[in-house]
């Protein structure tokens, strides 16, 4: 789902796991740092780091 993603741009739905809850976001991915292992994602024109070790699911 992540690479379909990146090659034809639709809104992604993401849920992920912050600070003890799990937290969804609607979002473009913009691209994956794998330096810090953290995928970057644009909220309503925002950019948004999300630590890879914490996503739980990419629709």
């Amino acid at each position: 789902m992540l690479a379909q993603n990146f090659f034809y741009d639709p809104p992604a739905t993401i849920k992920y796991w912050e600070n003890g809850y799990y937290k969804t976001i609607e979002c473009e991915i913009n691209k994956f740092d794998s330096e810090r292992n953290k995928l970057e994602v644009l909220e309503n024109g925002e950019k948004v780091l999300l630590s890879m070790d914490c996503i739980v699911e990419i629709e």
